[in-house]
């Protein structure tokens, strides 16, 4: 559907999308990088927002507002489900705007860790609404034309989310609704992007040691807030709907993508298992016997034939993510 993974260059542009005193609204906007958004639109161009959540204005929700309307930006919440059109509406028309809606980030999001096969299908399904309905119920409420909608879509998208499947299903579906909208050819402009893990903004992870351990092997690093303001900037001005930005270590994340593997498949491979040969187990070279164990083990775990792996393959091409890897590195 979307083609082979590559690589891009962000566009590094002064002109902006963004507004000075302009009127954006963040789904989630008080919580996590939602609010490290908010922050930036409001200190850096005195921007109007309306963060919106389904939980009520508390004390510390207060202070918050309060904080973002003491510089040259504003604020104020909407207390509303994202995936109730007409909950939403009547909240937006209660705060009796003046202008336009200039932009609108859908930020909010739910993720829960566990496996898809502890869940029931309430617990999958509500993972996937605000992704989906809310990201449906944007076009429904919209008044009128944006300058842009962002999707805060994730990386598990693209590379997987732990064995969890609801939060990358979901992350996959604004990818997908993306290209559908800038397809419209309306005003304005689409873009999901699938963002990696922050070092702020509350997307570190859940558990810190397979978390620590899936950035180091994929050579990935956590995201600063100011190159991943850097970043949306970027993406703003970047004429596709999709974008996946990745900060680390460029060959080895490359290698983890496999974006450097050759094209073309080779005409003949050697085959896995020579019945001619005239060796036998006690006698193969100890680099054969060794990854003839690993394949086993490989097998077991993700209960694959051995005959499915080939020795040049990457691993994540022969379906480990990052807690396969982990339950393989402890076997």
């Amino acid at each position: 559907l979307f083609g082979r993974t590559r690589p891009v260059a962000v566009p590094d542009t002064p002109h902006t999308m963004i507004k000075a005193g302009g009127t954006y609204l963040i789904t989630g906007g008080c919580g996590g990088l939602g609010l490290l958004f908010a922050r930036y639109l409001a200190d850096t161009y005195g921007a109007r927002l309306i963060l919106t959540g389904r939980s009520a204005l508390t004390p510390e929700k207060e202070q918050t507002i309060a904080s973002l309307s003491a510089g040259k930006g504003s604020a104020v919440y909407l207390q509303s489900d994202i995936c109730n059109a007409r909950e939403m509406k009547q909240g937006l028309a209660g705060l009796k705007l003046t202008g336009p809606i200039n932009g609108i980030i859908h930020a909010a999001g739910i993720s829960e860790p566990q496996s898809m096969f502890e869940k029931s299908a309430n617990d999958f399904q509500r993972v996937l609404d605000p992704k989906i309905r809310g990201t449906l119920v944007l076009d429904e409420i919209l008044a009128g034309p944006v300058d842009f909608v962002c999707y805060f879509s994730s990386s598990s998208a693209v590379l997987g989310d732990f064995g969890a499947c609801d939060y990358a299903v979901g992350n996959r579906f604004q990818m997908a609704w993306a290209r559908y909208r800038n397809g419209l050819q309306g005003p304005g402009k689409t873009i999901a992007v699938s963002w990696p893990l922050w070092r702020d903004g509350g997307m570190t992870g859940n558990d810190h040691e397979k978390t620590g351990f899936y950035l180091k092997t994929s050579g990935q690093r956590f995201l600063g807030a100011d190159e991943g303001m850097a970043l949306f900037e970027g993406v703003l001005n970047a004429d596709m709907p999709h974008l996946l930005p990745l900060v680390g270590d460029k060959a080895r994340i490359h290698g983890f993508l496999d974006l450097d593997r050759a094209q073309e498949i080779p005409e003949t491979k050697r085959p896995r298992n020579n019945q001619n040969s005239q060796d036998t187990q006690g006698n193969e070279p100890l680099e054969t016997r060794v990854y003839d164990d690993l394949r086993e083990q490989m097998s077991r775990l993700l209960k694959i034939p051995p005959d499915h792996f080939e020795k040049e393959e990457n691993l994540a091409e022969s379906g480990f993510d990052s807690l396969g890897l982990t339950d393989f590195a402890e076997m």
